[in-house]
């Protein structure tokens, strides 16, 4: 009797494992909270940066009489900027290869093809996306359906002119979506906390 009152005192009755189990899907219930919060926060931070790099770089065109592009690169999540005092017309067929030959320039630089060579300013150096967020696609107004891999272009004209685009955010499910919108001859940038399937009417009108 003794040895079965003594299994019956160290083990767990039926009510004590339910609470626990209850009170470990709670901890688990607010951790995955907590995680979706941070990437919510992470991808909405993400698109605020982006954004304001892409404002900027329409200023800075214009100011500068330089010609402009943002890079996105889609299978390393980064972005970066480049720059070319060259003048140069959009070939489709070109920016659509998702790899291009670099060579070097006088001073040794690195430069592709199309002329346009990395900004050396410091503002303007690659940035990787936050952990969990990465881009979904980029629609840009000189090439036909979505940019889903590889890498895509905005450019940006010393006239103030910037070419449509539509860059999609999401999250590392794919159920949280940021879009950011590059307006041509406005030079606006507008972040929206949803997927955007394609270019606004407005874009459409502005490069009429």
């Amino acid at each position: 009797m003794r040895s079965l009152t003594k299994i019956k005192q160290n083990g767990f009755t039926l009510i004590e494992l339910m609470v626990t189990m209850a009170i470990v899907g709670v901890i688990f219930t607010i951790a995955m909270t907590g995680l979706r919060s941070a990437f919510s926060v992470n991808i909405k931070s993400a698109a605020g940066k982006m954004a304001a790099t892409l404002r900027y770089l329409s200023n800075k065109a214009v100011t500068d009489h330089m010609y402009l592009r943002m890079v996105y690169d889609l299978q390393e999540n980064t972005y970066h900027v480049e720059e070319s005092a060259d003048p140069l017309v959009i070939s489709p067929e070109e920016d659509s290869s998702e790899s291009k030959k670099e060579g070097e320039s006088k001073d040794g630089e690195k430069k592709s093809e199309s002329g346009f060579t990395p900004s050396e300013s410091k503002l303007l150096e690659s940035v990787k996306l936050p952990s969990g967020v990465a881009f979904k696609d980029v629609t840009v107004s000189y090439l036909s359906g979505k940019r889903e891999q590889g890498k895509a272009y905005t450019y940006f004209f010393p006239d103030g002119f910037a070419t449509p685009t539509v860059i999609n955010l999401k999250d590392e499910d794919d159920q949280e979506h940021y879009s950011i919108e590059v307006m041509p001859m406005s030079g606006r940038v507008k972040v929206i906390g949803d997927y955007k399937e394609s270019l606004s009417e407005e874009s459409s009108k502005e490069t009429k």
